[in-house]
Formats: C-alpha cells, structure tokens, sequence
C-alpha cells in the first residue's frame, strides 16, 4: 500500500523504527511545505509583475485617451471652421454673375467696341485740331469771299 504522505509502500515501515518513521514523514511534509512555499512564492511574484503591468498599461490608456479627446476636440474646432468657411463662400458664390449674365455682357461688350473709345484727351486733343483746322480754312476763305 502507499502512504498518505511519501508514497512508499507499508511493507518497508516494519523495518523502519516508528521514530524513524516519524523523523520521515516530519521530512517529507517538511518538504512538500517548502515546494508549497516556493510556489505561493512565485505565484506572488507572478502577481506583483501583472499587477505592475496592469497599472503602467492603465496610465497609458488614461494617457492615450486624453490624447484621443484632445485630438477629437481639435478635430471638431476644425470643422466647425470648415463649415463657417463654406458658408462664407457659398454666399459669395450666391452673389457671383452666372453664366448667362456673363454672356450678356460679352455680347454689349462686343456691340460697344470699347477698345474703339477715345479717352478725353485725345478727344480734346482732336477738338483743338478741328478748331484749328476750321479756323485756318474760314482765314483762307475770307479774302477770297471778300474778292467776290
């Protein structure tokens, strides 16, 4: 049979002294409380390192969600901006010409020729010299009127 506590078999406890026996199990147990200490030992070790873990990848998440919110805060600024902006030009394209008024206004344009107008002092210097002309011609036609 196999004992309860070092797994040998009871034929070989007859040759053992009940001290001896006792003084085995006392090891054995001693022994086995060792490994059970070892191992809660390192279990707790284990613990600490996840634990430690667990806190310095909270602080990064805190850190990564404020970062998120801050991004998404700036991120909204902007297209509230966008919008305004698109507002702005929607009614400054309202009051832009269309298409067809610019049309029209090529078509005068082209009746009027304004490359074709006179500027007012070349019109001024053109009246002067159809004044001069028409005074030189009416000091060349008196004396001829005058002979008649």
């Amino acid at each position: 049979m196999v004992s309860l506590f070092d797994g040998q078999q009871k034929g070989n406890q007859n040759q053992d002294t009940p001290e001896q026996n006792l003084s085995n199990m006392v090891k054995d147990l001693t022994r086995r409380v060792r490994q059970i200490e070892e191992r809660y030992s390192n279990l707790k070790k284990s613990m600490e390192v996840t634990e430690q873990n667990m806190l310095s990848q909270s602080k990064k998440n805190t850190s990564d969600k404020q970062a998120l919110q801050s991004d998404i805060s700036e991120l909204k600024k902007h297209i509230r901006n966008l919008g305004e902006e698109m507002k702005i030009v929607a009614k400054e394209l309202g009051n832009t010409a269309k298409q067809q008024d610019v049309k029209l206004l090529e078509k005068y344009i082209g009746f009027w020729e304004p490359l074709n107008f006179v500027t007012r002092n070349e019109l001024r210097k053109e009246v002067k010299r159809l004044v001069k002309k028409e005074l030189e011609e009416q000091t060349n036609n008196k004396p001829q009127n005058q002979n008649i």
